[in-house]
């Protein structure tokens, strides 16, 4: 009989995501479940319009006045390329997987 061994935890920790925006460089390992789970409809945004920098902050572990200059636009296309990442990387397909609503400027 054979086996087959994956270590998850070191696939995941050699595998990043470099976002530049705003001048400067973040990097993304792996996204947390509960902000993973986490959308943003129009109606929640225009609520709560830091909801997109919020979440960005969280996955760059800086605060998120250090987000305050970047537009959102831009913040909404970084959680689009997050999320992307998350699946072509994993070989899951992206349809079906969520909607672009929550991303797409």
């Amino acid at each position: 009989m054979s086996k087959k061994s994956t270590d998850i935890d070191a696939l995941v920790g050699k595998d990043q995501l470099e976002l530049t925006i705003g001048g400067k460089t973040y990097y993304v390992k792996d996204v947390p479940l509960e902000l993973f789970l986490q959308t943003a409809s129009e109606e929640e945004q225009t609520q709560d319009p830091k909801l997109l920098h919020r979440q960005l902050a969280q996955l760059f572990g800086v605060d998120v006045d250090e987000l305050t200059h970047i537009g959102f636009r831009s913040a909404a296309l970084a959680i689009r390329e997050i999320r992307d990442w998350l699946f072509e990387e994993s070989g899951i397909p992206i349809e079906g997987a969520g909607s672009d609503e929550s991303a797409n400027p």
